[in-house]
C-alpha cells in the first residue's frame, strides 16, 4: 500500500479508545507518531500509515497482557471509517460493483493490510498481504483490519457476507476460540496466506440504496 498517501485519523481514535479502556493515555498511545492528542477530536485531520503503525507498536508494547486486542480494536470498527466513500458504495447498483470501488480507493479506508479478490469457480476469494507491516505487529493488524473489514461491508452493503471459509497464515493465538466464536465457524490456521473466501454469487446481488448520481 501507499505509505506516503495520508488518510483519516478515525481509526487512530478508535485504536487510542481501546487502550483507554485498559487505563493507557491517549498521550502514550500517541508517543513518537507526530499526532497530539488535541487532533483525535478533529475527525477531519489526515494522518500517515507509519504514523498509525507507530501508535499501534505504542500500545501492543504497553498492553501486551491484553488478550485479543486486535478483536477488541475491530468490534470498533463501523461505516464512518470510510467517509465519504461509504455513500459511493452505497450508491452502487450491486454488491459486486461496491466491493470493486471499495478496492479501487483502499487508501481512503482504514485497512493496513494490502487486499486482493479473485473469482475462483463458485468462490469470492478476497487476499490479504502483510508484508510491508513490521513483523511484530502483523498478527494484531490482520486480527483488526480481518475482523473490522467484513464487519463494515456488512454495514454497506445491507446483509452479510456469506462467508464459506476464512485463513489465517500464523499459527493458532491462545484466543483462537473467539475467532470461531466471532466468524460461526472454525477457521484455518497456518495457511499459505490470509484469505476470506464468500460465495461468488453474492456480487450480482443488488444494493438496496442503489443511486448512480450519489455515486458519481
Amino acid at each position: 500500500m501507499g505509505m506516503q498517501i495520508s488518510r483519516s485519523i478515525y481509526s487512530i481514535v478508535q485504536m487510542v479508545d481501546t487502550a483507554a479502556e485498559y487505563g493507557m493515555s491517549a498521550s502514550a498511545c500517541l508517543s513518537n507518531s507526530g499526532i497530539v492528542p488535541e487532533q483525535l477530536l478533529q475527525l477531519e485531520a489526515q494522518v500517515y500509515p507509519q504514523q498509525e503503525l507507530t501508535v499501534i507498536a505504542n500500545i501492543v508494547r504497553e498492553l501486551s497482557h491484553v488478550p485479543a486486542l486486535g478483536l477488541r480494536m475491530a468490534a470498533r470498527f463501523h461505516m464512518p471509517v470510510y467517509g465519504v466513500l461509504t455513500f459511493a458504495m452505497c450508491s452502487c447498483a450491486t454488491a459486486g460493483d461496491a466491493i470493486d470501488l471499495g478496492l479501487s480507493y483502499h487508501e481512503l479506508s482504514f485497512t493496513l493490510v494490502e487486499k486482493h479478490q479473485q473469482v475462483v469457480g463458485n468462490d469470492l476469494v478476497f487476499t490479504f498481504g502483510d508484508r510491508h507491516i513490521p513483523a511484530p505487529l502483523r498478527q494484531i493488524v490482520v486480527e483488526r483490519d480481518m475482523f473490522a473489514l467484513p464487519r463494515v461491508m456488512d454495514e454497506v452493503l445491507g446483509r452479510q457476507m456469506p462467508k464459506r471459509n476464512v485463513r489465517f497464515a500464523f499459527p493458532p493465538p491462545p484466543h483462537a476460540k473467539r475467532y470461531a466464536e466471532l466468524l460461526g465457524f472454525e477457521p484455518e490456521f497456518n495457511a499459505p496466506t490470509h484469505q476470506i473466501v464468500v460465495d461468488a454469487a453474492f456480487r450480482k446481488l443488488p444494493m438496496p440504496q442503489a443511486n448512480a448520481a450519489t455515486r458519481s
